[in-house]
């Protein structure tokens, strides 16, 4: 039986919960300042939630995103939909809806661009009619802009997203989060996982 890591995460990883997310630090995070929006239910992508489902994790997304400008001058985030895979226990594969955010400055959409077809898009509320309407899709969103790049049966290859990111910031060793070694970014985003309890709880009621 595959037991999905997202649907059961490490209890010290969790930073806030609401009636149907979670907020977790990225395990293996690119950057200190990278966490995770899970949703509680096994939900392959953003495009398969409820419309209720959708307007909270809007919510929790801008809260998020604000904060990490706040703190760090800029943000990106990004979800590859049901075209990645997460990791589960025993080598076994999963997909479960999780948004990254984390502070960026890179700008990585003309690289997907050049792959894939983009459409820009207001809100994450019309990541559903993409999905249901084409498919797979991968979700980016910069301090500018949301794209919705429909991939139109064409795959990702494994760490897509973050080998763009990785490259663009000149750190490519962080790309493979299977083979990650970089403790001290693992601990530092601990730490940081402190002050943004205290953010969130006073702005996401629970």
């Amino acid at each position: 039986m595959i037991r999905c890591v997202y649907c059961y995460p490490q209890p010290d990883l969790i930073v806030h919960e609401t009636q149907n997310l979670r907020v977790v630090v990225d395990p293996f995070p690119i950057c200190v300042g990278h966490v995770l929006v899970l949703s509680k239910k096994h939900y392959g992508c953003i495009g398969e939630l409820t419309i209720n489902q959708i307007k909270e994790l809007q919510d929790m997304a801008d809260v998020l995103t604000q904060y990490t400008k706040e703190q760090f001058g800029h943000f990106i985030s990004f979800e590859h939909g049901r075209a990645g895979i997460c990791a589960a226990t025993h080598g076994a594969l999963c997909v479960h809806m999780h948004l990254h955010v984390l502070p960026a400055q890179i700008d990585i959409v003309k690289a997907l661009a050049d792959q894939y077809s983009p459409l820009k898009i207001k809100k994450l509320d019309n990541l559903p009619k993409q999905f249901h309407g084409f498919g797979e899709y991968i979700f980016y969103h910069n301090q500018h802009d949301r794209f919705c790049f429909l991939l139109n049966s064409k795959p990702i290859p494994p760490h897509y997203l973050r080998t763009l990111i990785t490259h663009a910031r000149g750190e490519p060793h962080l790309s493979n989060w299977e083979q990650y070694q970089a403790p001290e970014i693992v601990n530092r985003n601990m730490q940081y996982k402190t002050q943004l309890k205290s953010y969130l709880e006073a702005h996401i009621p629970r």
